[in-house]
């Protein structure tokens, strides 16, 4: 899984973003006669490629951070929290396929689509749970259908957990659960017991893990716990179907970004010398990627001490999540959050038969073996 962005977003080398459809202060372009993602071309795209050439099954979701400033009714986006003209959503939804058409044409295809990053905390604009309920369900979802996208999905929300209830009522609408695959999920504030909450109540709607990242300031004990223990972990357990960090790579400076300063990537790479350095967050996610494979399943599995809950209450004991590969084979993650060595006893219950392994704090396992063994 890889997600881009749909313009530029917070983390970008220019003091002022940029989207598809840029104009003058106080025009407007309803008929996106100057769309263009040339400026993607330079360095974004071409990375894409790259990384599909290497694995063409990479999934890959798109996200805005914000329409064209004269969609929204401050007139520009370079502010919080800005306001979106419901009017302007016909032209926006028409804003999303000629993006995926654009992509296409550069040999990118786009798997999925959220239509807001973080629409009630973001940085740039906020949607109203009503008006993503309309946007999706009486424009977003019909613009793709319309144009030959209707196997693009439509991931609601993309914010924290502590917004479940945003989700919820996306999903509880009918013409927006008409065209929403799922939910999209961040993990700085609360805790992925959210995500159970929201598939109890909507079984068939799928969950993501699409945003999360650690600080510098925190120690790497603390970014383990959080992101191997919390995030990877209790995520999976808790239905999450991919989970995704942000961003992937940062310079030694953590740029580029524009007053986001202390964040870490899944990788440092040093713009002087090109050295390659991996962070916590990249070991939590090889962890799992490394063995479990695309369309496994999960298992039951146990986990000891309380959840986890961002940003404070972070895994006290040991914390589990299981996978059953396509080909039989199982994989147990395991994040030792106690502040102590323990024996960690795994029995598969299908045979009755297993091991004792012994895990100091803070460690971060993977244990695999074949089917039928």
């Amino acid at each position: 899984m890889l997600r881009v962005c749909i313009g530029s977003p917070d983390f970008r080398a220019q003091p002022v973003g940029y989207t598809y459809d840029d104009v003058p202060p106080g025009k407007t372009d309803t008929k996106l006669a100057h769309f263009s993602v040339s400026r993607d071309t330079a360095y974004i795209t071409p990375v894409i490629t790259q990384i599909l050439a290497i694995n063409p099954d990479v999934k890959i979701i798109a996200t805005p951070s914000t329409p064209p400033a004269w969609m929204l009714a401050s007139g520009t986006f370079e502010q919080s929290q800005c306001t979106f003209s419901t009017s302007r959503m016909a032209v926006y939804a028409t804003y999303f396929v000629k993006f995926l058409q654009a992509y296409q044409a550069l040999g990118i295809p786009v798997w999925a689509v959220t239509a807001q990053n973080e629409p009630l905390s973001g940085t740039f604009m906020n949607l109203t749970q009503s008006q993503e309920q309309t946007f999706i369900g009486s424009h977003l979802g019909p613009a793709l259908k319309a144009a030959g996208f209707g196997n693009v999905r439509i991931l609601a929300m993309d914010d924290s957990w502590t917004k479940v209830s945003y989700g919820d009522g996306v999903l509880a609408n009918s013409k927006a659960s008409s065209y929403t695959a799922g939910l999209a999920w961040h993990g700085y504030r609360g805790g992925p017991a959210a995500m159970a909450t929201a598939h109890k109540a909507h079984t068939k709607a799928a969950q993501h893990l699409t945003e999360f990242r650690s600080l510098t300031s925190q120690t790497p004990a603390y970014q383990m716990a959080s992101m191997a223990g919390g995030y990877v972990a209790q995520g999976m357990a808790n239905y999450a179907q991919s989970v995704m960090l942000w961003n992937m790579a940062l310079d030694q400076n953590g740029e580029p970004n524009q007053q986001k300063p202390g964040r870490i990537g899944v990788v440092t790479v040093d713009n002087g010398t090109g050295a390659v350095t991996r962070s916590t967050g990249y070991y939590a996610l090889t962890h799992l990627s490394a063995f479990a494979r695309p369309g496994a399943l999960r298992c039951a599995a146990s986990t000891f001490g309380a959840a986890y809950v961002a940003p404070n209450k972070l895994p006290s004991g040991v914390t589990t999540t299981a996978l059953a590969n396509p080909d039989g084979a199982v994989v147990l993650y395991a994040f030792n959050g106690q502040a102590a060595d323990v024996a960690f006893r795994v029995v598969d219950a299908r045979t009755g038969r297993g091991t004792v392994v012994p895990m100091v704090p803070g460690e971060l396992s993977t244990f695999t073996w074949p089917a039928g063994h």
